[in-house]
């Protein structure tokens, strides 16, 4: 019997996870973004106030 595991992905953009169908994810399920795996950018982070420190 063939076991697979598949790693559940994080969008960086909604923080949404989820365990992809596909091994070629292209966007994010919940908000559609095709940045879904790289981060928001410092301007972003400053303007949100995400940024710590």
């Amino acid at each position: 019997m063939k076991v697979t595991i598949k790693k559940q992905l994080k969008c960086r953009r909604c923080d949404y996870e989820w365990n992809p169908r596909k091994p070629d994810v292209r966007v994010c399920p919940k908000c559609h973004s095709p940045y879904w795996d790289r981060g928001t950018s410092k301007k972003l982070q400053n303007m949100r106030g995400d940024e710590k420190g």
